[in-house]
C-alpha cells in the first residue's frame, strides 16, 4: 500500500473538516499513555496540537475546541491558561512541543513537523503536570515548562 492510499481516509477528513485527530492507544504501560493528535494545521500555518493521557473521546473533543480556537484566533499562546477548551471552566495551557517524534502522521503527509504544541490539562485541584501533581507520569512533558 502506498502513503497517498494509506492516508487517503485522512486527507478526506483534513479537506472535510480542516484538520483531522489522530489517536494512539499504547497496548500495555511500558509503551506509555494514550495520545491523540491533530493532522492538518499546518495547511493552515498553524502548529499541530497533541494531547497525553486522556480518554480517546475526551482527548478528541479538547483538541477539536482547541483547533478551531487556533483557527478563530491564530496559535494558541504559549503558556498562558486557555478556557472554553475543557468543560466544567478548567483551564489548558499550550506549550511549544520539543520532542515530536509521536507525530508520526504529520510526518508522513507534510515530511516533517513543522510546527506543534501540547495541551495540557489539570489534575482535579487545578494543577499542571509541572506542579504539585498527583497523576504520576500520564502527561508526559514534551517541552519546555512555563516560566
Amino acid at each position: 500500500m502506498n502513503t497517498a492510499d494509506r492516508y487517503g481516509d485522512t486527507r478526506r477528513l483534513i479537506d472535510t473538516h480542516g484538520w483531522a485527530v489522530i489517536g494512539v492507544f499504547p497496548t500495555s504501560a511500558e509503551d506509555g499513555p494514550p495520545f491523540s493528535y491533530t493532522v492538518g494545521l499546518t495547511d493552515r500555518g498553524l502548529p499541530e496540537l497533541a494531547i497525553y493521557g486522556l480518554p480517546p473521546h475526551t482527548a478528541h473533543g479538547v483538541l477539536n475546541a482547541a483547533a478551531r480556537k487556533a483557527l478563530d484566533h491564530g496559535q494558541l499562546p504559549c503558556g498562558e491558561p486557555l478556557s472554553e477548551v475543557l468543560a466544567g471552566g478548567l483551564t489548558v495551557v499550550a506549550l511549544t512541543m520539543d520532542d515530536t517524534d509521536d507525530l508520526t502522521t504529520v510526518r508522513a503527509l507534510y515530511g516533517a513537523v513543522l510546527a506543534a504544541q501540547q495541551i495540557l490539562w489539570p489534575d482535579a485541584h487545578g494543577r499542571m503536570p509541572w506542579q504539585d501533581w498527583d497523576l504520576g507520569d500520564i502527561q508526559p512533558l514534551h517541552g519546555g515548562v512555563p516560566t
